[in-house]
């Protein structure tokens, strides 16, 4: 067996060398492990956003938006942040949140716009967006008849004109009524018709109503705040008789005979009194 001898004097030198390397290596891997650690209390020490919400997409001028985050403290330990809330990239709020190990809070920011536009919001980098549009604005642009004067047994035709000026999509219900100007015996019950609307901004449509049954004499046609007359001429007599006053064949005769009648029995009456 091979063995080799070093003098006194070199093994002092070797072990010194030995000695030297061994801390040398020691110092250099000291700032990974810190560097190491340090990243892992990094993580540890943050939190995590989620789930960002508006409370609503579209609103009117100056309508209150909700704005909402979920954070979650995914470390081991309790944390406190400052939350930021920025709209189009400007810090419009800024809130303080404190959370233990594991435990988790909704965050809410408030804001209005009164300017129509697109807004882009976000809170600690997760973003949204909403749009402040005009109101809904849908009514009744223009009511007109076919006809104006028809008869009785003939069908008149209503178009109705529904436009939405407003800045975003609406619904409307639509009620076209028709009604006698002046019932002058008994009870009328007016026609009316009903009809649900969706229009997106700036659009409009034409709808057509068919009416009939009419007796003799003017009616009103109404529809969103817009009218107009409707004359209807009787194509029989008893008609107009109907819907002008009483006519009843033999009715004024039979009148006549108990006017007299009483006036008689009254007379009588009178002078029997004036005997006693």
């Amino acid at each position: 067996m091979l063995k080799i001898k070093f003098p006194l004097k070199n093994r002092g030198l070797i072990f010194l060398g030995i000695i030297v390397f061994s801390v040398f290596i020691l110092i250099i891997s000291i700032p990974m492990v810190s560097g190491q650690n340090f990243s892992n209390s990094s993580n540890q020490t943050s939190l995590d956003f989620q789930e960002i919400r508006v409370s609503s997409k579209e609103v009117d001028p100056n309508e209150e938006v909700i704005v909402r985050a979920m954070v979650i403290n995914n470390g081991g330990e309790r944390i406190e942040e400052k939350v930021e809330f920025r709209v189009e990239g400007e810090i419009m709020d800024k809130k303080n949140v404190s959370l233990e190990s594991e435990e988790w809070e909704l965050v809410s920011f408030f804001v209005r716009k009164e300017d129509v536009g697109k807004y882009n919001v976000s809170i600690d980098g997760l973003s949204e967006s909403f749009i402040v549009t005009l109101p809904q604005d849908i009514g009744v642009s223009s009511l007109t008849l076919e006809s104006k004067k028809i008869l009785s047994n003939e069908t008149v035709k209503v178009l109705v004109e529904v436009e939405n000026e407003g800045g975003r999509r609406g619904e409307y219900n639509l009620q076209v009524v028709v009604e006698k100007s002046r019932p002058s015996f008994g009870f009328s019950a007016p026609m009316v018709r009903n009809e649900s609307v969706a229009l997106d901004s700036g659009e409009k449509k034409e709808f057509s109503f068919e009416f009939l049954g009419f007796q003799g004499g003017n009616y009103t046609v109404s529809a969103g705040g817009k009218e107009e007359t409707l004359k209807v001429e009787a194509t029989d007599a008893n008609e107009n008789g109907v819907n002008e006053g009483i006519n009843i064949p033999g009715f004024s005769a039979l009148l006549a005979i108990v006017v007299l009648f009483l006036t008689s029995l009254f007379l009588k009456m009178k002078k029997e009194k004036k005997n006693n």
